[in-house]
């Protein structure tokens, strides 16, 4: 199960390297189906698609990505502040 995983982040990974290094735009998605038996679908668009089956267990929890926080006094914790800007 965390071998699937590792492959679609891995996969996610080269397809943001090549859009970055791309001279044009560019766009990503990424949708989540629940599936019968224990599995997730994971579908990757980015000009093409590309289609994974996972197993999961609901107990499968990640800590959610913060990003800031509303009235967070943190300048290095807010959305602007994590983007890196050209020097």
């Amino acid at each position: 199960m965390e071998q699937q995983r590792q492959l679609i982040k891995a996969h996610l990974g080269r397809l943001f390297d090549e859009l970055v290094s791309h001279d044009g735009h560019g766009e990503i998605g990424i949708e989540l189906r629940i599936l019968k038996r224990g599995q997730k679908e994971v579908l990757i668009r980015c000009g093409k698609q590309y289609r994974y089956v996972v197993d999961f267990r609901p107990a499968d929890r990640v800590a959610p990505l913060t990003v800031g926080r509303a009235g967070s006094d943190d300048p290095a914790t807010t959305p602007a502040a994590l983007i890196e800007r050209p020097a």
